[in-house]
């Protein structure tokens, strides 16, 4: 591996052998810092202390007290440079040979406004002040967006340093300094375990916006080289963009809380006022799987850029890391629950943000599983080779799937069964001898004693299917230790079935969620029974034909009649 400090023409940083990607540490600078900083600069320059009076006389009257939940620096900035004769301004200040006119153009419309950026980034240009890849756009200015900010910031951040180097920076205009505004303290070694805490938080936030960085320069030099189709790219990336600017907002709140001194420290309110932005890891979470896939079959291709990131090991390592940091937020504000004391405005927070960051964590779950259900009804509607008429885009959501035995005092046979909105459908996989020829080097088929519900190679035969708004009710009838869940279902006269489960948690789970899409399916049911709809949707959709479901087929000398018919399955409809 080459060198990490080290960078190549595109700024993308290099990896160095004693600090790979994966264990470099916390950037010492985040975009919270680097705009604190650059405010402290811009207040020595002359005529920019007009920008600057606005946040004095909020800083006079928040003296005693805090009405804002935190104090967010690079908003600050941003307004400053929007106003496009802030930037003339600062141009000007190198003293060029032509000034650029600011006079009499404060106040301008927006296409004023415009006409004063478009000459400022043309000078840069021509004088050759910023070379033309770092400068940024007129719509990077006034996009609502981080990721364009940090262009603007790169810019502006140059031409500062020019002016830093020919000693042209000088006293600050301002008193105290705009930082003093943002940083109630400065950032000091912990003292005891809720400030390690809290130090932790701080320092891992750093290491992961820069992991994510790092992950979308990687992906933007992918799509500049044209490696891998601009498809191929999003279905590994998904919405990295959108997740890069949220965590780029959130750890502004973060790194303000954490320099506040800790009665005014309110980090539960920070994930509650960010709650619905944590929405864009759900995406990305849930495209997780098919990222992964993605890498191993691109890797040769991934390669030619192995000296930013390696594609085989640290690519899935760095793809990973929204799912393992927003699974890391409840634990780390559980953890300064435990050393905040009872009844105190901290401990309050502490609660809400702890609910918040578990209610987030749930909806990525859900997410993924919703995803995950999905890729496996695609795989199930390859796989079953005669659905009898029927097609799965009626069946509704998947909600579980596995693998239960069914079997009598003489006979043992493990089924797949996939429980959706509407109904419940049992499969077996066939035993296809050509279906395997064809699949030699790929996974073969498993055998009965260890076949898995779900994604698989062999070709699955419908079996038997119930509607859910046909079951009466779900009984626990286990015995010796053997857990059995049997399904009672009601039309012309009562009948069972049983599904001997593997464990307790399968069972409870399986009943569970069964009797809670029962309840909505019979609701549904009942009001789509009038007697004109229900009419209609008989002659137009055969799940709503009764007579599908009311009765066996008559079956020839099919194996698996005679031998589920042992199994007490008689009232699902079975096909011949």
């Amino acid at each position: 591996m080459s060198t990490l400090g080290s960078k190549e023409s595109n700024g993308i940083e290099r990896i160095d052998s004693s600090n790979t990607l994966l264990n470099r540490p916390a950037p010492a600078a985040s975009i919270y810092q680097k705009s604190l900083d650059l405010l402290d600069k811009l207040a020595c320059i002359d005529g920019f202390e007009i920008y600057f009076e606005n946040l004095l006389i909020k800083s006079r009257q928040n003296e005693k007290s805090r009405t804002e939940l935190y104090r967010d620096p690079m908003q600050l900035v941003w307004e400053i440079l929007q106003k496009g004769v802030s930037l003339c301004v600062l141009y000007n200040c190198l003293y060029p040979d032509e000034p650029i006119p600011t006079e009499k153009q404060v106040d301008g419309g927006l296409n004023v406004i415009k006409k004063l950026v478009y000459t400022f980034l043309k000078a840069c240009k021509d004088k050759k002040l910023v070379d033309p890849n770092d400068l940024f756009t007129i719509t990077d200015l006034f996009k609502d967006d981080t990721n364009s900010f940090v262009k603007v910031l790169k810019t502006v951040e140059i031409i500062v340093s020019n002016i830093e180097a020919k000693g042209l920076l000088g006293e600050s205009n301002v008193n105290p300094l705009p930082s003093t505004y943002f940083m109630d303290t400065q950032l000091k070694d912990p003292t005891d375990n809720k400030e390690r805490i809290v130090r932790e938080f701080l320092d891992t936030e750093r290491k992961y916006v820069q992991d994510l960085e790092t992950l979308q320069a990687y992906m933007q030099e992918l799509k500049s080289k044209s490696i891998v189709s601009n498809d191929t790219l999003r279905f590994i990336f998904a919405n990295l963009n959108n997740m890069v600017d949220f965590q780029r907002r959130f750890i502004i709140g973060v790194e303000a809380n954490a320099l506040s001194p800790p009665i005014d420290q309110r980090f539960g309110a920070l994930f509650s006022s960010m709650e619905e932005g944590f929405s864009v890891y759900e995406p990305y979470c849930a495209n997780y799987d098919r990222a992964s896939k993605l890498t191993i079959s691109q890797a040769p291709a991934l390669s030619r850029l192995s000296h930013i990131i390696e594609p085989n090991y640290e690519l899935p390592s760095m793809l990973i890391k929204p799912i393992q940091r927003i699974c890391k937020y409840p634990l780390i504000l559980r953890e300064m629950l435990k050393l905040s004391e009872e009844d105190s405005p901290a401990k309050s927070d502490l609660e809400l943000g702890y609910s918040v960051a578990t209610r987030v964590t749930d909806k990525v779950n859900e997410a993924r599983r919703r995803e995950g259900n999905m890729d496996i009804v695609r795989n199930l509607i390859d796989r079953i080779q005669d659905w009898k008429g029927y097609s799965a885009s009626s069946f509704g959501e998947l909600y579980l799937n596995d693998t239960f035995i069914m079997s009598s005092d003489d006979t043992t046979r493990e089924l797949q069964v996939y429980l959706f909105d509407n109904i419940l459908i049992c499969c077996r996989e066939v035993n296809d001898q050509n279906n395997r020829k064809s699949k030699q080097g790929s996974n073969q088929s498993s055998s009965s004693n260890s076949l898995q519900a779900g994604p698989g190679n062999g070709s699955l035969k419908l079996i038997g299917r119930i509607f859910l708004y046909s079951i009466y009710k779900i009984l626990n009838t286990s015995k010796l230790n053997v857990p059995v869940l049997t399904v009672f279902w009601k039309d012309n006269f009562m009948e069972n079935f049983k599904l001997r489960c593997k464990s307790d948690e399968q069972l409870n789970l399986w009943k569970n969620t069964m009797e809670k899409l029962i309840a909505t399916a019979v609701d549904k049911h009942l009001k789509q029974s009038s007697p004109e709809i229900l009419s209609n949707k008989e002659q137009d959709d055969p799940m709503h034909n009764k007579s599908s479901f009311g009765h066996l087929d008559d079956y020839k000398s099919d194996d698996d009649s005679k031998n589920l018919s042992k199994f007490c399955l008689q009232n699902l409809h079975f096909f011949g």
